[in-house]
């Protein structure tokens, strides 16, 4: 698996949303059949699993083999849920990426751009660009100091009049 947080730039975006939609898709299909799966061992197979004796308020007596069974097929419903609800857990993060993806394409740009530019995003937001350097940007991130980033990581720029 490939952990693609704050790697997204304008170059690999395409690469990164296509690898993630690809997961997405995996992801869906291992979430589908554990869901089948889950669903198909929970579901009554016999009467003897619908006792109408527990309803009425009856107590019938298991025996020690009985017992046995029922935590063994208890212990295999947890761990089937338990990879379904990892499965559901994994497909929910993918599907949520690649919606941020989709929506949020970075816009190429110019050196020129970038040098007169007074604000840029980045994976992680919009910020006030403070400088310009050779390998990073310094930008105002709410810290008593310029915050750098590096410039692989700016995905659009932006020149405001007001600002300026």
């Amino acid at each position: 698996m490939t952990t693609l947080h704050s790697n997204v730039t304008v170059d690999n975006h395409a690469e990164v949303l296509a690898i993630t939609e690809a997961e997405l898709k995996a992801a869906e299909e291992v979430h589908d059949r554990l869901k089948a799966a889950f669903e198909g061992r929970t579901a009554p197979r016999s009467e003897a699993e619908t006792d109408p004796a527990i309803v009425s308020g009856i107590r019938r007596r298991t025996t020690p083999t009985q017992a046995k069974r029922a935590d063994a097929k208890f212990d295999l419903d947890i761990k089937a849920y338990n990879a379904y609800q990892a499965a559901e857990r994994r497909h929910q993060m993918l599907r949520t990426r690649v919606e941020r993806l989709r929506e949020s394409a970075p816009v190429p740009y110019t050196e020129e751009e970038l040098r007169t530019a007074n604000a840029v995003r980045t994976d992680d937001g919009w910020f006030r660009l403070i400088k310009v350097n050779r390998v990073t940007v310094a930008v105002d991130a709410g810290f008593p100091w310029p915050h750098p980033v590096k410039r692989e990581r700016v995905l659009e720029v932006r020149r405001t009049e007001a600002a300026g």
